[in-house]
């Protein structure tokens, strides 16, 4: 039988001792994992790395991180193309995660499209029109 797991979703009141003390507790009751999602704006690898050198043996993962909606990930690929690196980047203002789950928004059917376009060429598929 597999241990449980533990989640620790956040959204407002964002207390760092709490989430610190929460993840020890897994650790010391035995819990498998303990995943904290990067939401609202809190940067979530400061925490983690506290938590990590606070616990024993538990494993730690965060939910989805995306590097390029950052102001240093957007700096980091304009450096790649000022350094003559192939770079794609497509920022899509005035989205939020999931956003294009809904499929009728012309933004979301633009993404669609300039995923599956970024796909293709990189995987170097023929283009399908």
């Amino acid at each position: 039988m597999s241990s449980p797991v533990a989640v620790l979703p956040f959204w407002k009141d964002y207390d760092r001792k709490l989430y610190l003390r929460a993840a020890i507790l897994a650790d010391e009751l035995g819990y498998d994992s303990f995943w904290i999602p990067e939401a609202w704006g809190y940067e979530v690898f400061s925490l983690l790395t506290e938590i990590a050198l606070n616990t024993r043996r538990i494993k730690l993962g965060t939910g989805i991180v995306n590097v390029f909606s950052r102001s240093e990930g957007l700096h980091y690929a304009q450096r790649l193309l000022q350094a003559g690196v192939s770079v794609e980047l497509h920022a899509y203002p005035g989205t939020f995660h999931g956003s294009s789950l809904i499929t009728d928004a012309a933004i979301s059917r633009r993404q669609w499209t300039d995923t599956c376009a970024a796909l293709t060429r990189a995987l170097g598929l023929p283009a399908t029109g």
